[in-house]
């Protein structure tokens, strides 16, 4: 099958599901590339002119450029750099929006890989909870809605998050915090993707969490599989179900290869060569 000849999303299934709040929206970066911030190939181009990067191959692996400026440099250079770069401003765009209509209220857990803070001004109305992995095992960050962020233990998340009706924004790849660039967090390098990845079973999503995916489908708006990293998170996303029977999901992916088409098929994950707008369009025509 080539790019472009895929059939449509079944739209009405994933607006009856979102309603229902039965779907687990993930948010890639290619669902803020049209907000104006940068994908990962100009960041990569980014962080090659700053660590004068040696060679022809790779430039655009952002995991690998990124690890070379922190051994060139240092990771202070780098989180610099990606404060400029990601720091523009931006405000929600139409797949943001269009997640957070009254229509979706039910609709509580959204997450995202990427670091900006899209999803959450977009859910202002609703006041949702923010919670952001900064890379140390078994523990994570969390604000409450206007509240200060707090530290916690993982485990002990569903003690501190108690309201049922407020949305959470789960930030699986830290974030970045526009107020106090002390707070900024970056999963980015390979070796980061290595110690998130290679933490035990369950340990890349709090145990609250994982336990409201175990009966939902999966939405992945924006993402590629041609990162190993994505490709080894959806394989702890299907653990973290703790199932072993088929739950529909989708991708809505642009121009992918045949070799990603059959990654995503190997997930049990319906993709679909469309571009996000165009998702939007034929969504919106069933809320």
């Amino acid at each position: 099958m080539k790019s472009g000849t895929t059939p449509p999303p079944d739209y009405e299934e994933i607006a009856k599901r979102l309603k229902a709040a039965t779907i687990v929206p993930f948010f890639g970066a290619g669902a803020s590339i049209a907000c104006g911030l940068p994908s990962g190939k100009a960041l990569a181009e980014r962080l090659v002119a700053k660590a004068t990067f040696p060679d022809d191959k790779g430039r655009e692996d952002l995991a690998l450029v990124a690890s070379y400026l922190v051994q060139k440099e240092d990771s202070l250079t780098l989180r610099a750099e990606l404060r400029e770069a990601l720091g523009v401003p931006a405000k929600p765009g139409r797949l943001h929006r269009c997640f957070a209509r009254p229509e979706l209220d039910a609709l509580r857990l959204f997450v995202t890989t990427n670091y900006d803070d899209l999803i959450e001004t977009a859910l202002e109305s609703r006041a949702p909870w923010v919670v952001v992995d900064h890379g140390r095992p078994g523990n994570v960050w969390c604000r409450s809605p206007g509240g200060a962020w707090e530290e916690i233990e993982a485990k002990n998340l569903g003690y501190k998050i108690t309201d049922k009706k407020r949305p959470i924004v789960l930030k699986l790849h830290g974030s970045l915090d526009r107020e106090d660039p002390d707070n900024d967090s970056f999963l980015i390098t390979e070796e980061h993707y290595v110690d998130f990845l290679g933490r035990p079973e369950g340990g890349q999503i709090p145990q609250m969490l994982a336990t409201a995916m175990r009966e939902r489908s999966f939405l992945f708006l924006g993402y590629g599989l041609k990162d190993w990293n994505i490709r080894v998170l959806l394989h702890k996303l299907a653990q973290a179900r703790g199932r072993t029977e088929k739950i529909r999901s989708w991708a809505i992916v642009r121009n992918p290869g045949l070799a990603e088409q059959e990654l995503w098929r190997a997930q049990n994950v319906e993709m679909h060569d469309i571009d996000l707008d165009a998702f939007v369009d034929g969504l919106e025509a069933f809320l």
